[in-house]
């Protein structure tokens, strides 16, 4: 696992732009979206150029749909219980601690996706496309993404991911 990693730096000062973390949230609630593939079609194209195929969205998806599927859904899923109501018998004080640890825990697991996705990067991706069409490559990179997920992109998941690359490029 690298120390640093410059695709995790990007995420988190991405993810603090106006709007995007509500609109990544929405693309995750509404159509399943993992929001650090999502960054990392944005990552790829503005760093490198990088667009993205069918077999690059299946390489991504093998590398970390296990780790996605056994790790951070089930962390994400006891956070949100959690949040939503309070436990009979269960301080609330001591719930909200509980929750708040399951939330550091959760964010580890998502650097660990992060580094495993970069990685990936490094190893595989044809990073030979000018950077000058780097814009247009990450909308490509997330409409493909978000097509391959097969469940639709309607006129608010379209603006959701407008938002997100504005938010990379402006």
């Amino acid at each position: 696992m690298p120390d640093e990693n410059p695709f995790w730096e990007f995420s988190v000062e991405l993810y603090k732009r106006e709007g995007v973390a509500n609109a990544c949230l929405r693309l995750q609630d509404r159509c399943g979206a993992d929001v650090n593939i999502l960054m990392y079609c944005c990552w790829a194209a503005y760093h490198h150029g990088a667009q993205f195929d069918a077999d690059t969205v299946d390489r991504i998806l093998s590398v970390v749909a296990a780790w996605q599927t056994a790790v951070i859904k089930p962390l994400r899923d006891i956070r949100r219980a959690l949040k939503a109501a309070t436990h009979q018998g269960i301080a609330p004080d001591a719930q909200e601690r509980l929750r708040n640890e399951i939330k550091h825990v959760e964010l580890r697991s998502e650097r660990l996706q992060q580094n495993a996705l970069f990685s990936v990067e490094l190893q595989s991706m044809d990073v030979s496309k000018p950077a000058a069409e780097a814009r247009k490559h990450a909308q490509r990179n997330v409409e493909f993404y978000l097509t391959y997920l097969d469940v639709g992109t309607d006129k608010i998941a379209c603006n959701d991911a407008k938002l997100i690359i504005d938010a990379v490029f402006d």
